[in-house]
């Protein structure tokens, strides 16, 4: 076999999965199953070059990171709907048996205040 002229070019699944930091089964199943870009030659040698895997990774990278926006942005907008709709948080809270609990506490606690709060009459 002739020495690579073009060192851009990887040449075999070895040098492949080597430039990836993978094991050749790794870069084997890269190649057939998740589409990264490479050609198999008559002879069976699976060739490629190192821009088209860089591009490759980083699209996949831009795709990764677009999803953890999208779905972060879906979090928020989950979020603001239920903050925005008082009528489900109080059904839900109803349901949960918590609004009578709090309005019994909140109401016990006004109480005590207006208590301590009043003047004392002296009774003379």
């Amino acid at each position: 076999m002739n020495p690579n002229p073009n060192p851009a070019i990887l040449e075999g699944l070895s040098s492949i999965a080597f430039f990836l930091g993978k094991s050749n089964q790794t870069a084997a199943k890269w190649i057939t199953r998740h589409g990264l870009p490479a050609t198999k030659t008559p002879a069976g040698m699976w060739i490629t070059h190192k821009t088209l895997v860089l591009q490759w990774i980083y699209a996949g990278h831009l795709v990764e990171m677009e999803e953890r926006k999208q779905a972060s942005n879906a979090q928020h907008l989950e979020m603001n709907n239920i903050s925005a709709e008082p009528e489900a948080l109080e059904a839900l809270a109803q349901a949960m048996g918590i609004e009578k609990t709090y309005g019994a506490l909140n109401k016990q606690r006004i109480d005590e205040e207006l208590e301590t709060s009043r003047p004392q009459e002296d009774d003379e």
